[in-house]
């Protein structure tokens, strides 16, 4: 095998790889949500959700338990205008 192949085989390895990670942190990696008292059940979030809700203030890290949390009851906070 040549160098050439190798390294075009190589390449095409680490593009699948590249792909199989984006599918599984977009469509199957989900983290459970408290909510904001934190004592009610958690709520089971994909990433591009929980993305979201962190970009406009919606969920935060409670140092103390180390639980991800809900900031709001009812409504999500409105989108940032930026």
């Amino acid at each position: 095998m040549s160098s050439k192949a190798k390294k075009i085989t190589a390449s095409v390895v680490f593009i699948f790889l590249g792909v199989v990670l984006c599918v599984y942190g977009l469509g199957f990696h989900v983290t459970d949500v408290a909510d904001e008292k934190g004592d009610g059940p958690a709520v089971a979030m994909r990433e591009p959700a929980l993305i979201k809700e962190a970009s406009i203030g919606g969920v935060k890290l409670d140092k103390a338990s180390g639980k991800i949390k809900h900031t709001y009851t009812g409504e999500p906070p409105e989108d940032c205008a930026t």
